[in-house]
């Protein structure tokens, strides 16, 4: 190990080894090659989740929810207490090729998610859905942060939850569309004109919060690095979006007509898309936003449903959220141990939680029964 204080960073040097084992017959051990142990993870990872999903998909429980616990489980909670069986299968060697892994994993799914959004929901629902899901962006939004702000000048906390308060009150006022899409497809109301309200009102929110976490990640960058460099990133992003809506939405269109008289999507034009893809993450990374980002608008820019759009999600989506997105939970809850709860730090993000909380109920049911909502769908 070298410690550079120049650069203040720490390099860590291990043995040069071959990424694949030349089998157990000449003496190697398949755990101590990269290959071998990413196809464990990934096929470990994706059994946990199908059986999570088995079990708690009867009780009404998201398939967000078993992808968490499927994290949660390969973590130090529970996988990690068994050391050795944790460090044969999840080596710390192994964490920087499953993190790459999982994000990309991650802005394959929110390429699907963009593509999934049907913007014209929006316009088809009228005023109602815009409203509804301006103020379910922004009145959780205030409280959050104004509550955050006073248990951090009036309670005394560790020093990690002392910086983290107001994040953590932003990234609870924020809204998921894939979330929300996935729930409301689980209980069998994405088709019900509820479903379709809930839809719309979610893509509104979901659109804002995006931009918010955006432009807070460009104001953190900037405040860190001492350099005023939000104008320029602004000016990366409105180049990237004129690259996606004047070239690569005129290409998709096209890739659309071709699809439709062929009645089936041609592997190279597949190829093509996914170029698009990494090509879109590469510009969100060069712009210094996040990679998700570039891959997200371009799925708003695919044509809805079929036939390129439909034939896209039926390619990708299965494989994409059983097989590779599970390994990105597995990365995020790697650091989450159920057993060093600490009660009083778990209440302040809790009552956080519930602030937010609140304030969703109120950005929603407020404008449904100003616009004449019954009283229990306003609810829903």
């Amino acid at each position: 190990m070298v410690q550079n204080d120049l650069r203040n960073v720490t390099s860590v040097c291990e043995p040069r080894q071959n990424l694949s084992s030349r089998g157990i017959f000449f003496d190697d051990n398949p755990f101590d090659f990269a290959v071998p142990v990413l196809c464990a993870q990934l096929s470990i990872s994706a059994l946990i989740n199908a059986f999570l999903q088995l079990v708690l998909s009867p009780v009404g429980e998201t398939a967000f929810i078993s992808q968490m616990w499927t994290g949660i489980a390969m973590g130090p909670s529970i996988l990690g207490k068994f050391g050795a069986l944790a460090a044969t299968i999840y080596p710390k060697k192994s964490l920087y090729l499953r993190k790459t892994l999982g994000n990309f994993a991650c802005l394959l799914f929110m390429f699907l998610v963009g593509v999934k959004m049907d913007l014209s929901m929006v316009t088809k629902s009228g005023k109602k859905a815009l409203v509804i899901g301006l103020c379910a962006f922004l009145l959780p939004l205030t409280p959050s942060t104004v509550f955050a702000s006073i248990l951090k000048h009036n309670v005394t906390t560790e020093q990690n939850l002392y910086k983290s308060l107001i994040p953590i009150a932003v990234f609870q006022s924020t809204s998921s569309f894939h979330v929300i899409a996935c729930l409301l497809a689980d209980l069998n109301l994405l088709n019900s004109e509820l479903g379709r309200l809930a839809t719309s009102s979610s893509m509104v929110s979901g659109i804002c919060s995006w931009i918010w976490l955006m432009i807070s990640l460009m104001v953190r960058q900037s405040s860190i690095s001492n350099k005023n460099t939000i104008p320029l990133q602004l000016l990366g992003v409105a180049s990237m979006l004129c690259i996606i809506i004047c070239i690569m939405r005129p290409i998709l269109l096209w890739l659309t007509r071709e699809t439709a008289k062929r009645k089936a999507l041609k592997e190279s034009h597949f190829i093509f898309i996914f170029l698009m893809i990494l090509m879109c993450a590469l510009l969100g990374e060069v712009n210094g936003v996040h990679f998700m980002l570039g891959p997200m608008i371009l799925g708003l820019a695919v044509p809805d449903g079929w036939p390129l759009g439909s034939a896209i999600v039926d390619k990708l989506d299965s494989y994409v959220s059983s097989i590779l997105l599970p390994s990105y939970f597995v990365y995020s809850c790697a650091a989450i141990d159920l057993a060093l709860i600490n009660l009083k730090t778990t209440g302040i993000v809790a009552m956080l939680a519930l602030c937010s909380l609140l304030g969703k109920f109120m950005g929603t049911m407020l404008p449904s029964l100003y616009y004449k909502m019954p009283i229990i769908d306003s609810l829903c």
